[in-house]
């Protein structure tokens, strides 16, 4: 009897190691045919950028001619369409405050326009080459003077008006398609915050390629006035033809080198957010992988151990709440990312607008002093950009935007208390320029972080927080220009005064929206 029962506990047992290696094998089975169909969708999404994040040194190079052409453009017109218009066109400051707010809205009209576009449509550089194609016909128009001989005012602004709308909705265009490829190229976060530093050193690089082609063409001599006048109308078109021809040139190198299949993802192809049993089954889409698995899930129900497989679902209720909450907290981040970029915006916009015109009052270095010392600003914008991406390393993209602002204001102190000097007026240049590239690529960087791998929604959102830099810029110059003084004997430093105060207020806005960041 005693030999029975111990044969009997022999072969239980042994059915009991059957049934677990039963359960081992069913297992094995099952998560080999996940991993395999996984590598299926990888290798036919055909995305190694998204999954890795990593791009190569030659598309960072590519991407960063995209943008060269409206950076030569829009140096050229927040620095010197004011004194353009008003010295060489001989047009009033209201009125040349008004062409430049119109420039300012038609771009903010078409900016979430273009967004949509984009988004839709997810053709980006067929968006890209239809704005170029809009600037390089409109932008020589602006500053080449082609109307001296028309003598019909009306005539004339209306081509003025006409040639700033299609210039501007060009720029746009151009604009939020570039931006938008970010998240397209790379999912990574320092990736994504190296290309806004790289497009921003291809801006400032555009920048003092202006400033020195315009140092080349006006008067550099000790003897020449500083002021500007109707005879200096031929320099600016030889300068403006320049730079079309460069931009031109740039934007043709951007499109023959940067390769479509690297933009042109489709929704899919986001990068896999949690790779769990659950996330990756719900991914696999072949119907006879689907029946296998049900199938080892039959078998394995049989030993009363089933593990599901299959995606789990939530109820209605609980899902739509979960969304609503995430959309609410969404907008609120939204709000509070737009107010950064647009101080940014501001402090750099009205900055390049009004230096010219404090170098103009303070009549010190000639006229190449309108060339040199944005020249200045934007050499250590420069510099400051290269750096960066070490100090963001370090510090992170918050504590470098907070930097940056300080920076700001210090450089509008010195600007308000530091006295009309040539010494002080390139020290103001350079705070600036340091200021500008810190606060400008960080806030990118953030917007950037933002959207994540949402890349579907990414040229609507650049355009969201772009709209209102180009509305509030536009309507602050109308605003300085309409109350401008014109007694020069009651206010010397009208255009110091206004340096300052819009260098230090952008940069208060930025750090109030920082710290509401900080807090969310």
């Amino acid at each position: 009897m005693f030999f029975i029962t111990r044969k009997l506990f022999k072969v239980i047992k042994v059915k009991t190691k059957l049934k677990s290696v039963k359960k081992y094998l069913l297992k094995t089975m099952k998560s080999m045919i996940i991993l395999t169909s996984m590598e299926n969708i990888v290798s036919e999404e055909s995305s190694p950028l998204l999954i890795t994040g990593k791009i190569s040194l030659f598309t960072k190079l590519s991407y960063s001619l995209g943008h060269v052409f409206n950076d030569l453009a829009a140096a050229m017109w927040f620095s010197y369409t004011l004194l353009y218009l008003q010295r060489i066109t001989k047009l009033e400051p209201l009125t040349a405050g008004a062409l430049l707010l119109l420039g300012q809205l038609v771009d903010a009209l078409m900016t979430p326009i273009f967004g949509i576009l984009v988004d839709k449509y997810n053709k980006k550089k067929f968006w890209h080459i239809i704005g170029s194609v809009l600037v390089a016909l409109s932008f020589p128009v602006i500053f080449g003077n082609f109307l001296q001989n028309i003598k019909n005012n009306y005539i004339s602004m209306i081509v003025y008006i006409v040639s700033i709308i299609i210039f501007q909705t060009g720029w746009a265009a151009v604009q939020i398609s570039h931006l938008s490829m970010i998240p397209m190229l790379t999912n990574l976060p320092l990736v994504r915050a190296e290309l806004t530093a790289i497009r921003y050193s291809a801006q400032v690089t555009a920048a003092v390629f202006l400033f020195i082609i315009t140092w080349i063409v006006l008067p550099t001599n000790e003897n020449s006035m500083i002021k500007l006048s109707d005879q200096d109308d031929i320099k600016f078109r030889n300068i403006v033809l320049i730079v079309t021809t460069c931009g031109v040139t740039a934007t043709i190198l951007f499109h023959v080198s940067l390769k479509s299949h690297l933009l042109e993802h489709n929704q899919r192809n986001n990068v896999i957010d949690s790779p769990t049993t659950t996330d990756l089954s719900s991914k696999i889409n072949d119907k006879k992988l689907s029946k296998n698995i049900t199938k080892l899930n039959d078998l394995y129900d049989n030993n009363s151990s089933t593990i599901s497989i299959t995606k789990t679902t939530t109820t209605t209720t609980t899902a739509t709440a979960t969304t609503t909450t995430k959309s609410s907290i969404g907008v609120k981040v939204l709000i509070r990312v737009a107010l950064l970029y647009v101080a940014s915006r501001l402090f750099i916009t009205l900055a390049t607008v009004y230096l010219p015109l404090y170098i103009e009052e303070t009549d010190v270095g000639g006229k190449q002093a309108l060339a040199t010392v944005p020249l200045v600003s934007y050499i250590a914008s420069f510099i400051s950009a290269l750096t960066l991406k070490y100090i963001n390393q370090s510090c992170g993209t918050k504590i470098c935007y907070l930097l940056g602002s300080l920076i700001g204001i210090i450089g509008a102190a010195i600007t308000k208390f530091g006295g009309n000097y040539e010494i002080i007026i390139y020290l103001i240049a350079i705070f600036i320029g340091i200021a500008s590239s810190i606060t400008m690529v960080t806030a990118l960087s953030i917007t950037a972080d933002f959207i994540g791998i949402k890349t579907e929604n990414s040229a609507l959102i650049y355009s969201i927080v772009t709209f209102l830099d180009k509305i509030i810029t536009g309507l602050l110059v109308v605003f300085i220009e309409k109350w401008r003084c014109l007694d020069k004997e009651s206010c010397l430093n009208y255009n110091r005064d206004t340096l300052a105060v819009v260098c230090c207020g952008s940069m208060i806005l930025g750090l109030i929206a920082l710290i509401s960041l900080f807090r969310r």
